[in-house]
């Protein structure tokens, strides 16, 4: 069974992958290649974290699963123009700097570095 294969079966389980021993900048570099294996590593990775802070900011899980989604969609499309930083966190918060907040009347999300959130 190849490397990738394990990856993905120990993903798929919520088990760290062996591609997890890459840093956030490795993955992100790999996602822009177009790496599908990284952007998963880097999901399983992050998921609950950037879930849990979302939920606490809307309040609705519903929500904050749609959120989830749109923010690492945007992670996937825009990886080649995210800056080199030792964590990506920032970068979520910068995906969805633009969109309107619907518990905000409209206002933009607040900043994940700015706002209190789960490690």
């Amino acid at each position: 069974m190849t490397t990738a294969c394990l990856d993905m079966a120990a993903a798929s389980r919520g088990q760290p992958a062996l591609g997890e021993t890459f840093s956030d900048e490795k993955l992100i570099q790999r996602i822009a290649a177009g790496d599908r294996l990284a952007m998963r590593t880097l999901f399983a990775r992050h998921r609950v974290a950037v879930y849990r802070w979302l939920l606490r900011l809307v309040n609705d899980e519903a929500l904050a699963e749609d959120l989830l989604s749109d923010v690492f969609l945007d992670v996937w499309r825009q990886a080649a123009s995210f800056e080199a930083r030792a964590s990506v966190r920032p970068g979520f918060s910068q995906s969805l700097a633009t969109r309107p907040s619907p518990h905000a009347g409209g206002e933009p999300m607040p900043n994940w570095t700015t706002t209190s959130h789960p490690r």
